[in-house]
């Protein structure tokens, strides 16, 4: 189902604001599953696993913020300024464009 803006442009589905940082948030998770794997492997490394979840945590909350937790602090935020369509609105063109 497309949806029409002013401009004309048809927007097909959702919008994609992509991943914040997503070799940290890739490297986060690897790095916490490759600890887990040598772990594992070898029993002296197990002390490895006090580490590893901390990174997979991290990783999982920082792909889950970026892809929908920002999306949904949007709205309070635009429904605070309680804007009425007959502001103007200078835009710095910083970001993805998720405002």
């Amino acid at each position: 189902m497309a949806e029409k803006i002013e401009s004309g442009v048809e927007l097909e589905g959702r919008p994609n604001y992509g991943i914040d940082a997503p070799y940290l948030a890739y490297g986060l998770l690897g790095s916490g599953l490759i600890l887990v794997i040598l772990a594992v492997a070898w029993s002296r490394l197990s002390w490895l696993l006090s580490f590893a979840p901390q990174l997979l945590v991290i990783g999982a909350i920082w792909l889950y913020c970026s892809k929908f937790g920002k999306l949904r602090l949007r709205k309070p935020f635009m429904d605070a300024l309680e804007l009425e369509g007959s502001e103007r609105v200078l835009d710095a063109g910083c970001g993805s464009g998720l405002m």
